[in-house]
């Protein structure tokens, strides 16, 4: 499988809070989920993590606010690759 995108350099280590832990789980679990445009991810399609097993399989009480904390790190990992993209382009 080839990677799309700019490469980005994990640190080799991260501290994860347990109240992140299953946002974490779902965002990684739904990682092919991603539309995609002429300039690459646009964003998650949200029907498509709506969906999948690893979100049903959440509680439905705790699926809204796990759910919200999948939009903070779809922003925060597209803000990312755009900083990339900008130094790569100087």
């Amino acid at each position: 499988m080839v990677a799309e995108g700019p490469v980005v350099q994990a640190p080799d280590e991260f501290i994860l809070y347990p109240e992140n832990v299953p946002i974490w789980r779902l965002f990684n679990a739904v990682w092919t989920q991603w539309r995609h445009g002429f300039d690459g991810r646009t964003g998650l399609d949200y029907t498509a993590v709506r969906c999948a097993p690893a979100f049903r399989r959440i509680p439905r009480a705790e699926r809204e606010e796990i759910f919200d904390g999948i939009c903070v790190m779809e922003l925060a990992y597209l803000d990312e690759i755009r900083l990339i993209r900008a130094e790569e382009k100087r």
